[in-house]
């Protein structure tokens, strides 16, 4: 699966099996190209989670080599790894491109039936937040008293300090060479 972003981070191309990601993982309204034109932080929630992207972009812009990042992006039945790859060789284009490295099935749940405040999960890592910690979603359920992970709190989406420095570090790190 992959997007294309231009210089002002509007969405220019999607392609590979999107479609077929988004509609299993309930993402309807981004299929069928009606995500071209839009700008990516339209789709980007959280201040923090947008400036560290913006750093990241920014370096995979400014490099001669693709940069490669790992990262979670689950569903209600799966906990998924995928591996991110930034390219920005082309003048005036970012090609994003995922692929799923590891995928491991577990008991689905159901978001956003649990009457509870919103619960904080990391945009990156895909751990929640919980009385302070930082943890997977399993044990986020065992600490609520979740049955059967049936339902856990809505959510809203952040990123836990440790990704946080780690792509701050990647951000930070200089670009292999400037165009």
């Amino acid at each position: 699966m992959f997007y294309v972003l231009d210089d002002d981070d509007r969405i220019l191309e999607v392609g590979g099996d999107w479609d077929a990601f988004a509609r299993a993982n309930d993402g309807l309204s981004l299929c069928d190209g009606s995500v071209i034109g839009s700008r990516l932080w339209d789709h980007v929630h959280g201040p923090e989670l947008q400036d560290l992207l913006e750093k990241v972009l920014w370096r995979a812009r400014w490099s001669d080599q693709p940069i490669h990042v790992n990262l979670r992006c689950d569903s209600p039945d799966c906990v998924r790894h995928l591996e991110l790859t930034l390219d920005g060789t082309e003048p005036n284009r970012l090609v994003v491109r995922s692929r799923v490295a590891r995928e491991v099935a577990r008991s689905s749940w159901k978001s956003g039936l649990y009457p509870q405040p919103l619960m904080q999960t990391c945009s990156w890592c895909n751990r929640y937040h919980v009385r302070g910690t930082w943890m997977e979603i399993e044990e986020a359920l065992q600490m609520l008293d979740v049955a059967d992970n049936d339902s856990i709190p809505p959510t809203t989406h952040g990123i836990c300090p440790e990704c946080a420095g780690q792509l701050r570090r990647l951000a930070q790190s200089e670009p292999i060479h400037d165009h």
